[in-house]
């Protein structure tokens, strides 16, 4: 506290400055717990990726547990695309994805079994599927 000509106490500049930066790092660590106490559980990240030159026009995932099970649909990837799919799915459970091209043909593979990555991409070719850790 600073006391001025007039008599009056003012608090200093050093300590203001302070005590807010404490209230801002404060406040960001409560809403971080808060946030991380009331999320279920983190998402696990498909990168659908079109490598083919030719629009595939459905990829479906479906995964599951004990209590669940979820089927998720991409429309119309184009050639070169990238999609994010988030499954509320825990890693290492694994998932089948499968590419259905035009004129029939179908692509279908079991991924992520043994991979305990949270970010995964499937890379859709001609010729198959294949899935890479990203992170």
């Amino acid at each position: 506290m600073k006391k001025d000509k007039e008599g009056n106490y003012h608090l200093a500049r050093k300590p203001l400055i302070l005590i807010t930066v404490g209230a801002l790092l404060f406040g960001i660590m409560l809403s971080s717990t808060w946030h991380r106490l009331h999320t279920p559980i983190r998402p696990l990240f498909v990168d659908i990726y079109n490598e083919t030159d030719v629009i595939i026009p459905s990829v479906v995932i479906e995964h599951g547990n004990i209590n669940t099970q979820e089927k998720i649909q991409a429309i119309g990837v184009k050639p070169g695309e990238h999609r994010v799919i988030a499954l509320n799915h825990q890693p290492k459970l694994g998932f089948s994805i499968k590419a259905n091209y035009s004129g029939g043909k179908e692509s279908e593979i079991c991924a992520g079994k043994f991979s305990e990555k949270r970010y995964l991409r499937a890379s859709i070719w001609p010729y198959g599927i294949y899935i890479t850790e990203i992170r």
